[in-house]
């Protein structure tokens, strides 16, 4: 039952398209008279039928140029009557220019303010470094205020990050990308 649809379908597809084909070929201009009288015998009023308007140029711009190439088919048309055209933009959604910009939105900008100056290197002292395996715990002095502290990798003292604990070192690393090395004193 399935296949004989199948084919059904097949067979109604390929009628349609060779229908189509042939309603498209060159030259077959469809005879929409015929149309309009029956629908004005079938018992409905009938319709007007406007003549198709003129084209707007001759068949002479669309002739072959002297290279070969083919004319400008707007050659024909008088540029003045374009004029509205242009002045009632398309995608405008009054169908009008916009207004100028003024004097004050053509001021340009105000400089950009400048950068912020780059944060003063950390006041660390590193005291020693101990390792227990892959574990690396560093001893820092903060020379301002004499405190200590014990920092790993990882943890964030006075607003920088330890970012590795060497051996006679720590790498110090800022939010902003800015990096620091504390080297062991001696």
């Amino acid at each position: 039952m399935t296949k004989n649809r199948l084919w059904l379908l097949m067979a109604l597809a390929l009628a349609l398209g060779a229908l189509l084909w042939w309603d498209n070929q060159p030259g077959r201009a469809p005879d929409r008279s015929a149309a309009i009288s029956d629908a004005g015998e079938a018992g409905r009023s009938p319709r007007t039928v406007r003549p198709s308007p003129a084209p707007l140029a001759s068949p002479a711009p669309f002739a072959q140029a002297a290279g070969g190439e083919p004319a400008n088919p707007l050659a024909s048309l008088d540029k003045e009557s374009l004029d509205a055209m242009v002045e009632r933009p398309l995608f405008a959604p009054s169908r009008h220019r916009p207004p100028p910009p003024s004097a004050a939105a053509m001021a340009p900008e105000p400089a950009a303010a400048p950068p912020p100056p780059k944060p003063a290197p950390p006041s660390y002292i590193l005291l020693g470094v101990l390792k227990d395996g892959d574990r690396a715990i560093a001893l820092l002095r903060n020379r301002s205020d004499g405190r200590n502290f014990r920092v790993e990798v990882g943890d964030m003292i006075g607003g920088w990050q330890i970012a590795a604990v060497g051996p006679v070192s720590v790498m110090l690393k800022r939010a902003d990308g800015t990096q620091h090395e504390v080297q062991l004193s001696r």
